[in-house]
């Protein structure tokens, strides 16, 4: 007889991915199961119950009628012009003419009258020819006098000389403590007379160059002639100014 074998069957050992599945599993539940249980309730706010809302009634004012507009005057009637009175002149019958008086004709006489000899016409009186008058003369035309040529343009002369020379009156003061020189163009008239001067060349002292132009104004030249017609020149001179020794 064979005598079976009682001894239980040993099952295979569980595979560790099995495991590792089932481990993972469970920590999840837990961490679910720890949430829920650290989470704070949620707690609901009662809604706002509503105000009540208030509602005014504003009567409005009603727009007052604007005062109607006053109606323009209305013109006056013009008077209507009276009728001319029309004077009805009456006239007056003219009086009849009164009738003449009839002269009583004068009886004429058989007796032959006188011939009178008809007297000759007196004859018209000659024309005397009309000579017109001689026709007025015209005054002469006084000729316009010729105008006076326009002065000739001073032109540069050297040589000049003095009828009156200027009189230079110049000290050390004047001269403040050194020898200057100053140059002047100095304008002549054609009759002599200086008509004008400038500095050309200022000696370096203002009062100095005005006192030597005052001098040169009040002097005379010679006047310059060409062809025997005296001209207006100018020339141009230095003046050396020294101190006295």
């Amino acid at each position: 007889m064979i005598q079976a074998d009682s001894t239980p069957a040993k099952k295979p050992p569980a595979s560790p991915r099995i495991l590792g599945a089932v481990v993972i599993v469970l920590v999840a539940h837990v961490a679910v199961l720890a949430a829920l249980a650290t989470m704070k309730p949620m707690t609901l706010n009662p809604p706002e119950t509503p105000k009540p809302v208030e509602v005014r009634f504003i009567q409005l004012e009603q727009p007052k009628p604007k005062p109607p507009k006053p109606e323009p005057p209305k013109p006056e009637p013009k008077p209507k012009p009276k009728p001319k009175e029309v004077k009805v002149v009456k006239q007056q019958p003219k009086p009849l003419p009164k009738p003449k008086p009839v002269l009583a004709t004068p009886t004429v006489s058989e007796r032959p009258q006188p011939v009178i000899a008809p007297q000759p016409e007196p004859l018209p009186e000659p024309i005397k020819p009309v000579v017109p008058e001689p026709a007025p003369v015209p005054p002469p035309v006084a000729k316009p006098e010729p105008k006076p040529a326009p002065p000739a343009t001073p032109q540069l002369v050297e040589g000049v000389s003095y009828i009156r020379a200027p009189r230079l009156e110049i000290s050390d003061t004047d001269l403040k403590g050194q020898s200057r020189t100053v140059k002047l163009r100095i304008s002549i008239s054609a009759s002599g007379k200086v008509d004008d001067v400038q500095v050309v060349s200022s000696s370096g002292l203002t009062a100095l160059d005005q006192k030597v132009s005052r001098a040169l104004k009040r002097a005379t030249f010679t006047p310059h002639r060409v062809d025997g017609v005296a001209v207006p020149v100018y020339t141009i001179q230095p003046f050396v100014l020294n101190l006295s020794k």
